[in-house]
């Protein structure tokens, strides 16, 4: 199943359509021809990742985003690259998953034009193995991503790849979009199809609050904050790694 649903949904996001760059908040195309605005994506990132970092200070006693700490990171899903153009300047190394290469070529570009070169690219091929690190992070993060994904299983199964490749205290945030709008949330998800998938792909997966909560327990994660932007039904839920 999750096989299919990532050949699926891989051909949706290798698109080279406008819609699709600008889903992928590609630079220079759609939304994203504000430059500033883009530039933002990657700054409000960051914003989260200290909170996230000022959050869990009273437990793990350490500040990591400090450019002489040099900290190991993750994106699940690195789209157009805002945020690791941000992050790499903080960072001795950022890894980056995308469904799309094109993703992953221009992000690369992005940071090497920064003269960091410290992104390692992980290009995402199978639905059910998505991914495996031969070190743990100290801090992760996946924005505007869980949403498009095929099914709650797979989310559930990105969890799963991104909990193995933690250090103890590592810190994070994952952000969904939460489901109060959405009279019927799981329809599309279990009615899985093709058709279904390129139809609502913007918002297939949304999460009741404390459904997400359940299974972010689930996986052994210390929730630090909640917080709910209701202009656009987004969660961000700040994380410890136990």
């Amino acid at each position: 199943m999750l096989k299919n649903q990532n050949i699926i949904s891989k051909k949706k996001w290798s698109s080279k359509s406008e819609e699709i760059k600008d889903a992928s908040h590609i630079r220079g195309f759609g939304r994203w021809k504000n430059i500033k605005f883009w530039n933002e994506i990657g700054e409000y990132t960051f914003q989260l990742l200290k909170e996230t970092e000022y959050l869990a200070l009273k437990i793990t006693k350490k500040k990591i985003f400090r450019i002489f700490n040099k900290p190991t990171g993750l994106e699940y899903g690195v789209g157009g690259g805002s945020n690791v153009k941000k992050l790499s300047k903080f960072c001795k190394k950022i890894y980056g998953t995308d469904i799309s290469l094109e993703n992953l070529k221009i992000t690369t570009k992005i940071v090497n034009e920064e003269a960091n070169k410290n992104f390692v690219p992980i290009l995402i091929n199978d639905g059910e193995n998505l991914f495996k690190l031969n070190e743990k992070v100290d801090f992760f993060y996946s924005s505007a991503v869980f949403q498009h994904l095929p099914s709650k299983d797979y989310c559930i199964n990105v969890l799963k790849h991104i909990k193995k490749v933690l250090k103890k205290h590592s810190i994070g945030f994952i952000q969904v979009r939460l489901e109060s709008s959405y009279k019927n949330k799981d329809f599309y998800t279990k009615n899985f199809s093709s058709d279904n998938y390129n139809k609502h792909y913007i918002t297939f997966v949304s999460f009741d609050i404390f459904e997400f909560y359940e299974i972010l327990e689930s996986f052994n994660f210390k929730i630090l904050n909640v917080k709910v932007n209701p202009l656009n039904n987004y969660g961000y839920f700040f994380l410890l790694n136990n």
